[in-house]
């Protein structure tokens, strides 16, 4: 038997002669640890060799347009575009505005400078364009409401719906004895 060093130099093992031939190489049982050119992963190899430690694992993360996965080799930085394409007309909400095929995966619908056609809560005159977002804009028309305390009438957009006036609450509180001093609000006190 004799000492031989391991591929990675880091190790001497006792080898019998038998076992080594010419072309074998020893191999010991250290794990690699370093990270691979990814930086999210480590070798993990025995006896590692390599002094590029690649990564040949699929990368896998979520490409920018949120509906696919980078099928490059796992890599540092950021992804490529997603190369998906669609045959199909790409529309503003209301129709008006068209992109025609192709349609790079992860194109946003076309800009369009007609009013909003969405079904509204409030019966004021649109002010916004069309858009692609779920929710429209909050009304912004000047409205007059009751205050939360229902003391006097105050000028507010039309989205909000609970303001105080800045007046004490005054409420009879539940004792039937004194009125509540807190600013105005909504019951209860």
């Amino acid at each position: 038997s004799s000492e031989v060093v391991c591929r990675c130099g880091k190790s001497i093992k006792e080898v019998s002669c038998v076992d080594f031939g010419e072309d074998s190489s020893v191999r010991c049982d250290r794990i690699c640890n370093k990270k691979r050119t990814c930086r999210r992963h480590r070798c993990n190899t025995r006896c590692c060799t390599e002094l590029e430690h690649s990564c040949p694992l699929p990368c896998g993360k979520r490409l920018r347009c949120g509906l696919h996965q980078c099928d490059e080799l796992c890599h540092s930085g950021h992804c490529p575009r997603c190369w998906h394409t669609s045959f199909e007309e790409l529309k503003c909400h209301c129709g008006f505005e068209v992109i025609y095929p192709p349609v790079p995966c992860g194109t946003l619908p076309p800009p369009c400078n007609r009013l909003c056609s969405r079904l509204h809560s409030c019966q004021h005159p649109v002010n916004h364009n069309c858009h692609s977002q779920e929710i429209c804009p909050p009304c912004m028309t000047p409205t007059e409401k009751r205050c939360a305390g229902n003391h006097k009438s105050v000028l507010i957009p039309c989205h909000v719906d609970d303001v105080g006036c800045g007046l004490k609450c005054g409420l009879p509180l539940s004792c039937d004895m004194h009125t509540c001093q807190r600013t105005c609000h909504k019951p209860p006190c």
